[in-house]
Formats: structure tokens, sequence, C-alpha cells
């Protein structure tokens, strides 16, 4: 009997000794990593898909090739959508990641559109 009762105190302070040890790891919800892809998606609701590409897929892909630091952009128009996936360069800095969103902002794109 008093075996088992040390059994039981030896488990007893292993098992606090873990769930302590346990809450005092470092905790991740999310990993951490930067994802070198931009998606940008519109609608236009009514248009067919060439007035889409047109008024919409068209004016924005031209806007996106004058940022440095985008390597390559990729397009699809549909009816009443479209969708443009933008790849930044993996060697592009903070500051040429940080243009691209702040160059996409909505007050941009309302001028991109009133002006064109």
């Amino acid at each position: 009997m008093k075996r088992g009762k040390l059994v039981f105190i030896l488990f007893f302070i292993v098992l606090i000794a873990g769930g302590y040890l346990f809450a005092q790891l470092p905790k991740r919800e999310l990993p951490e990593f930067e994802a070198n892809l931009v998606t940008i998606s519109t609608v236009f609701p009514g248009a067919d898909a060439k007035q889409v590409e047109r008024d919409v897929t068209n004016k924005l892909e031209s806007a996106l090739s004058d940022i440095n630091g985008v390597e390559k952009t990729s397009s699809v128009s549909a009816v009443g959508f479209s969708n443009i996936v933008i790849e930044i360069e993996d060697q592009a800095d903070f500051q040429k990641r940080r243009q691209v969103k702040l160059r996409m902002k909505p007050q941009v794109l309302r001028r991109l559109f009133l002006m064109g």
C-alpha cells in the first residue's frame, strides 16, 4: 500500500511539473510567413466578361505593371467579376512590398477608374 501511495505522489508531481512546463512553452497560433502573392478580386454586376476585362482588369494590370517589385501578374475575367494575382519578386525588400500595398488602396483605385 505504501508503494501505491509513493507511485501516486510521484505521478502527481510529474503531472503538475509537466502541466507547468507546457504552460511555459512559447505559443504561436498562426506561424509567421511572408507570402509573395497578392490577390485582387473585383465585382462588376451586369457586365459581360469582355466588358469586365476592358473596363476593370486591363486598367488594373496596366497600373500594376508600373510598380517596382512586381514580377508577374495573371488574371481571369468572367461575367460580373475579375480576379488578378500579383507575384512579388522574392528579393523585393520591405519598401517595395509596402509600395505594392499602398498603390492598391481604394482611393488610388478610385482615381484610376475616374481618370481612365
